[in-house]
């Protein structure tokens, strides 16, 4: 305890000493004793004061500077060589062999059994006669003083912050400040629990990866002698795969437990942790905009079937490609206010769309080579695609897609061949039709990826015209064949339907509002989509 400055120790229970002692008989390492008392300090974990060049039967070595220092190393390697820029904060998350988590149970039996549980002396509270606002004060104020003593606070031996937890501190905690310490000094990144960018380490210990087995069938046995709880059938197992299952399986287990097991006294480890990976994952950036499609030969998204291409190019591939090279990104996740089909040209002012771009490197990239990234789009993409107000956006706005989805308008025009004339009366008829309704049954041609339902839509509005110069009739009239329909509907509409009826799926229809036998959709285009997002930029 020597090591530990005067703020440090007045926190510390007052049986710390003796605690000390009985670990350390145990043959647990310094940082394991510290954090066992709950101390939580980084420079003070990472200090050379401390003992080294042990392999703790509770930390598995975990907690030595060099396995800090090593992990540290790999970390800033991994940054340079995956080019990562423009970072400015990070959170560590170790993944550790579950059987430490059985250990550390251990320790707080071994403790208990020794009369030594920690006391942090906390005042216990003097029953008194109920008197509600009295009792709600009495646990407010003791709440209060109980979390101000483990706030983090300055040392003033060396101006470092630390604190003295209540409770154990885990082993990954402990180990996640040491590695958090060693990279920020070595990046000058600040540790940061709110993060955005997170850096997964993953450890293995070969030597004790069945050891746990125990565990599982006293488990079993358990829940056979406990009324409320389902049995479990004979050959089947608990599940002991995470950190927290092996917690709550722990807690379960007495100190007789760990004794028959011969699990306490605590087992040597003769082997060190290996770290067997390390991820650096960022949140996802967003980049939004709008899109005109002018091919007929261009899909909305990537369509595949039984994993062979249906069409060759899509307007998330031709913009993907572009953003996942300018961040630096694993990928991407394409949403759009709604689609339009492959031979369906989008006009008018473009289709509002975001891009979710998946842990992306680049963190500095300026809306100026946003805007620069968007001219290379509608260059290299001319006459297949072209992109307006490409922005970064946060996450949060992205819901306006999601929120407008049933309330949004979109207009259309579209080309249909009719199976015999019909007059210019019966066309101006339907162009006096106001927000007519509409029952809609899934079509189809999309019902292997569609849920076969019953929908309520709306056309607010239709102008329909002739759109060739039609038959002159005994009777004088004209009457015509090819029609030009520009109408404006709710959102998720299906226009086509909507013409040629798709079997009496839905109705009314076209076909059925001009009684003739079929209604083709010659050529259908989008010509707005009602949608004020996102902001213009030019």
């Amino acid at each position: 305890m020597e090591f530990l400055t005067p703020a440090i120790l007045a926190l510390l229970p007052s049986n710390a000493s003796e605690i000390s002692d009985n670990l350390r008989t145990n043959n647990l390492c310094d940082r394991c004793i510290l954090r066992v008392l709950g101390v939580r300090k980084a420079t003070l974990f990472a200090s050379s004061n401390l003992g080294t060049s042990h392999r703790c039967p509770t930390c598995f070595g975990l907690l030595q500077p060099t396995t800090s220092t090593s992990a540290a190393l790999k970390i800033t390697s991994k940054l340079r060589d995956e080019h990562w820029s423009g970072l400015t904060s990070f959170f560590i998350a170790p993944h550790l062999p579950i059987q430490l988590a059985l250990r550390s149970r251990a320790i707080d039996l071994l403790l208990s059994a020794n009369n030594l549980s920690i006391d942090r002396g906390v005042s216990k509270r003097v029953p008194k006669k109920f008197d509600r606002n009295q009792s709600n004060k009495a646990n407010s104020d003791r709440r209060a003083s109980n979390k101000a003593n483990h706030l983090p606070q300055l040392d003033p031996a060396d101006n470092q912050l630390f604190s003295v937890s209540q409770k154990q501190i885990d082993v990954k905690d402990a180990l996640a400040m040491m590695v958090a310490h060693e990279v920020s000094r070595m990046t000058g990144l600040v540790f940061d629990p709110k993060a955005a960018f997170h850096v997964e380490l993953a450890f293995e210990h070969g030597e004790t990866e069945k050891e746990f087995e125990w565990v599982r069938e006293q488990r079993k046995r358990t829940r056979q002698d406990v009324p409320w709880r389902k049995p479990v059938e004979s050959g089947g197992d608990i599940v002991l795969e995470t950190w927290n299952q092996m917690v709550n399986a722990a807690m379960m287990l007495d100190y007789q437990d760990f004794v028959r097991e011969e699990y306490i006294p605590f087992k040597p480890v003769n082997s060190e942790c290996a770290c067997t990976e390390i991820k650096l994952v960022h949140l996802s950036l967003f980049v939004a905009g709008r899109y005109n499609k002018y091919s007929r030969e261009v899909s909305n998204a990537r369509m595949e079937y039984n994993g062979e291409r249906l069409v060759a190019e899509s307007v998330e591939e031709l913009i993907g490609e572009h953003l996942d090279s300018l961040f630096h990104a694993d990928g991407h996740n394409f949403a759009s206010s709604g689609r339009e089909d492959v031979d369906v040209l989008m006009l008018g002012s473009g289709r509002p769309f975001y891009m979710e771009l998946v842990n992306p490197k680049k963190q500095d990239i300026s809306q100026n080579q946003v805007r620069v990234a968007q001219e290379q789009i509608n260059k290299t993409r001319e006459g297949k695609i072209r992109v307006t107000h490409l922005q970064l956006v946060e996450k949060d706005e992205t819901k306006h897609l999601k929120n407008s989805a049933s309330t949004k308008r979109k207009s259309y025009s579209t080309l249909v061949q009719l199976s015999k004339p019909v007059t210019l009366h019966q066309l101006n008829e339907l162009s006096n039709m106001k927000d007519l309704a509409l029952k809609q049954q899934t079509p189809i041609r999309v019902m292997r990826s569609r849920s076969d339902l019953e929908r309520d839509k709306v056309v607010h509005e239709m102008n329909v015209y002739p759109e060739n110069e039609g038959v002159l009739r005994e009777t004088g009239e004209y009457v015509y064949d090819l029609i030009r329909i520009d109408l404006t509907t709710s959102a998720g509409t299906y226009v086509k339907e909507f013409c040629h009826s798709d079997g009496g799926r839905t109705v009314p229809s076209i076909k059925e509002l001009l009684g003739v036998e079929s209604a083709t959709v010659v050529a259908l285009d989008v010509l707005q989509v009602f949608l004020d997002w996102p902001k213009e930029t030019e």
